[in-house]
């Protein structure tokens, strides 16, 4: 199913819950944010990010 396919991408760029992840840069009109997880930076579309639940840390 297609959430799996998302399931898995988000796997593979490194993200699973519990990890932290901070938004760098959100792109204008809805264009990719530039995330970084650990020591890697990466793009990710907008309505992809939108599906993802996240939490503020302390």
């Amino acid at each position: 199913s297609l959430d799996q396919q998302i399931i898995a991408r988000l796997s593979e760029m490194g993200l699973s819950t519990g990890r932290d992840v901070q938004c760098i840069r959100r792109g204008p009109l809805g264009g990719p944010m530039v995330m970084q997880l650990g020591g890697s930076v990466f793009a990710m579309e907008h309505d992809l990010a939108a599906r993802i639940q996240i939490s503020p840390t302390d």
